[in-house]
């Protein structure tokens, strides 16, 4: 039998993926999903977004940049500058892009993959 190294998680990363892992595979975490038929399963990976330790996957959002922005807009007691909203989050994105090997002028996102089968 294969030993397999734990779960292991750390930082602001681990309070996320607690959302997903192991409840989903507790039937008595979410029973009103079981009354809609969904039965609990086994997340293979859960995808963790944000810097830091152990990110490692960037995912080119260049073609839904524009649309990120339109549903961050709708959010609008959340930003103190929505004007300059599009113009901060185009330079975040478009540093982590240059970082993992894209393109100038490309946006990405960075995630972190936890393996949790």
């Amino acid at each position: 039998m294969a030993t397999r190294t734990p779960l292991r998680i750390e930082g602001p990363p681990a309070l996320r993926a607690r959302a997903v892992y192991p409840d989903a595979r507790n039937p008595f975490t979410f029973t009103s999903l079981l009354d809609e038929g969904f039965e609990p399963h086994t997340a293979r990976q859960v995808w963790v977004m944000g810097g830091g330790p152990g990110t490692s996957h960037a995912v080119d959002t260049t073609a839904q940049f524009e649309r990120k922005i339109a549903a961050l807009r709708c959010h609008v007691s959340q930003h103190k500058d929505p004007d300059g909203l599009s113009a901060l989050i185009r330079t975040w994105n478009e540093t982590i892009a240059t970082q993992n090997g894209l393109p100038a002028g490309r946006t990405a996102e960075i995630f972190q993959i936890v393996d949790t089968a």
